[in-house]
């Protein structure tokens, strides 16, 4: 399902490539004087490196922990029903099901 993919690969971009990007400008380019800015400075640009991927990886856990509550892999407390996730023009197919492995996927994909 080419819509499927799209939505994974817009996921990744908007929620963790596109954050980092912002992420990394902010700290590149801010004057403010706070500790985790004055931390970062001190790092010498390897070390800024693995604190982005350190970012990063982070960003992608959070991502695939919320696709794996839409995917149904858990329950939040209080939760009676699992989640319906469709497209508004095709309400009969049902995009569900494997986001997490898709996600996950993709991401090792690009690592390769």
């Amino acid at each position: 399902m080419v819509k499927r993919n799209h939505l994974i690969k817009q996921i990744k971009f908007q929620l963790v490539d596109s954050s980092i990007k912002n992420f990394k400008e902010r700290y590149d380019n801010t004057t403010t004087k706070c500790e985790e800015i004055e931390f970062y400075n001190s790092l010498d640009e390897n070390k800024k490196q693995i604190f982005f991927k350190i970012a990063e990886q982070i960003k992608v856990d959070t991502v695939a922990s919320f696709l794996s509550l839409l995917d149904g892999n858990f329950w939040m407390e209080g939760q009676s029903n699992d989640f319906l996730l469709t497209f508004e023009n095709e309400p009969q197919i049902r995009i569900n099901r494997d986001l997490t492995d898709d996600f996950l996927n993709l991401i090792e994909s690009e690592r390769e």
